[in-house]
C-alpha cells in the first residue's frame, strides 16, 4: 500500500499465527488479497479496532463477498435484542432528559435548562444502546462469531500493532508479503528476518 515504510519491522511468529508489525503512524500495512476468514478472494473489508487509553487504532482487513454478507447477516434473538435496546434507549434517554430538566436549577434559563436535559438525555440513550447491541452480538450465529474472530489486533503502540490470525494461510501470505520487515517477537521463538 504505502511503499515508503522503511522505518517499518513485522514480526511473525513461527509457533501461532501472531505477527507484529512495527509501523510508524501515517504509514500503511499491505495485506493479501484474500479473506482473513476463508482465504477466498477478497472484495471487502472487516474493521478492526483496538483502545488502549485515549488511543484507538482502526485497521482494515480483507473478507470475502460471502463472509461479508454473513457479518451482515443477524440471527432472530440478534433483531429481538436490537429492537428492544432501541426502545429501552429512548424510553431511558426520555426519562434522563426529564429528571435533567427538573433537577436543573430554577435560576437558569430555560434554554440552559433544556440544552442539558438534552444533553443528559442523549448520552444515557447513547450508553444504553450501546450495551444492548454488545450484548446482541452474544446471540449472533457461530458463523458469524468465526468470522469476527478470525483476526484480531492484540495490541498496540505508537510504533507497532500486533495481530493474531486464526487463519494459517492468511498469516503465512501476509508475513511474505512483509517479509522485509519482519523480526522476531518477544518470547514466541520466531525467528529474526
Amino acid at each position: 500500500m504505502d511503499g515508503g515504510v522503511d522505518d517499518s519491522s513485522i514480526v511473525a511468529s513461527k509457533m501461532s499465527n501472531t505477527v507484529k508489525v512495527k509501523i510508524r503512524p501515517g504509514n500503511s500495512l499491505e495485506f493479501p488479497a484474500i479473506c482473513v476468514h476463508c482465504s477466498r478472494p477478497a472484495s471487502d473489508q472487516m474493521p478492526l479496532k483496538k483502545r488502549r487509553g485515549r488511543l484507538t487504532r482502526l485497521i482494515d482487513v480483507p473478507l470475502c463477498a460471502q463472509c461479508a454478507a454473513e457479518l451482515r447477516r443477524k440471527s432472530g434473538e440478534e433483531e429481538r435484542r436490537g429492537r428492544l435496546g432501541r426502545f429501552v434507549a429512548i424510553l431511558a434517554g426520555i426519562l434522563a432528559a426529564v429528571i435533567g430538566y427538573l433537577i436543573s436549577p430554577d435560576g437558569i434559563s430555560l434554554l440552559l435548562r433544556s440544552v442539558v436535559a438534552l444533553v443528559l438525555g442523549s448520552i444515557t440513550g447513547l450508553l444504553v444502546l450501546t450495551y444492548f447491541q454488545r450484548r446482541s452480538l452474544a446471540a449472533a450465529h457461530a458463523e458469524k462469531l468465526a468470522i469476527l474472530a478470525s483476526a484480531r489486533m492484540t495490541n498496540f503502540s505508537w510504533r507497532a500493532t500486533t495481530f493474531d490470525f486464526d487463519n494459517d494461510d492468511f498469516a503465512q501470505r501476509f508475513a511474505t508479503i512483509n517479509e522485509s520487515r519482519l523480526m522476531e517477537a518477544a518470547g514466541n521463538g520466531a525467528s529474526e528476518h
